[in-house]
């Protein structure tokens, strides 16, 4: 089953999970959680600056902290596989992010994100890195105090002026944008 055909299939089992339990109310805390990605790299990634990748899945952390009603901060990293020509890279994000919540109902929270972060994709033979800004809207919905199920549609916009790995001779010359939109589903444990 390819990366397309599985998406409809991940957001089923999530609206669903959403409607079966009655909400809960969250807890102000730190959070820890497991996170989902899908990732769509766009850009310069593009066949005509450099390979056009696939959209890929991955795996990631997040670690936040709440301190006020409405503002959360957090740390998060992740990694997704994409492939173009033969070739699988590796998509990695680290960043650091802030969330402001439009509601203050500790049931479900709707969210905007703003953040900066250090992004690299490439494999053994060639990575490429460099940094840039993150935006998106997402939501999370409670299932008890503690633990919350949340999605996220985020767009990076990283510029990779960096070659952190070669194999070979590589020059990188200017930089190439590699303009990304993640739709990224999470679990969080507040304590």
């Amino acid at each position: 089953m390819d990366a397309t055909r599985r998406l409809p299939v991940i957001l089923s089992v999530v609206c669903a999970a959403f409607g079966l339990y009655r909400p809960a109310q969250a807890e102000e805390t730190f959070y820890v959680g497991a996170q989902l990605p899908y990732s769509v790299i766009q850009g310069d990634f593009d066949n005509t600056h450099f390979l056009d990748f696939g959209p890929g899945f991955g795996l990631g952390v997040l670690f936040g902290y709440q301190p006020l009603p409405r503002v959360a901060v957090e740390f998060s990293w992740s990694v997704s596989k994409h492939k173009a020509q033969g070739v699988t890279a590796d998509l990695q994000e680290r960043s650091l992010n802030g969330r402001y919540l439009f509601s203050e109902d500790k049931s479900m929270q709707p969210y905007v994100l703003l953040g900066y972060g250090q992004f690299s994709i490439g494999d053994s033979s060639l990575t490429l890195g460099g940094s840039g800004i993150r935006f998106g809207v997402g939501i999370d919905s409670f299932l008890a105090p503690k633990l919350s199920l949340g999605a996220a549609l985020v767009r990076s916009v990283p510029s990779y002026n960096r070659i952190e790995k070669s194999d070979g001779s590589a020059i990188l010359v200017g930089s190439l944008r590699g303009d990304t939109t993640s739709l990224i589903l999470n679990m969080k444990y507040h304590f």
